[in-house]
């Protein structure tokens, strides 16, 4: 960073942004029915994580010399 300015600048606008610009620009709008998103994003989350315990488990325990 060159300084101080830039970050600010962001800072600023950021918070001008949500507090002020951002309410008025989506007062009318209607909310996004995002339930079926979060299903499939959910169910693919769990089949990541089932293979990421996997791959674990391969790779940190099954590589271990036996006692």
């Amino acid at each position: 960073m060159s300084g101080p300015v830039p970050i600010l600048a962001i800072l600023i606008t950021y918070l001008y942004f949500c507090k002020s610009a951002g309410p008025r620009w989506i007062k009318d709008r209607q909310p996004f029915d995002l339930k079926y998103v979060l299903i499939v994003y959910n169910a693919i989350m769990v089949v990541y994580s089932t293979w990421m315990v996997h791959e674990v488990r391969l790779c940190g325990f099954a590589s271990l010399p036996p006692k």
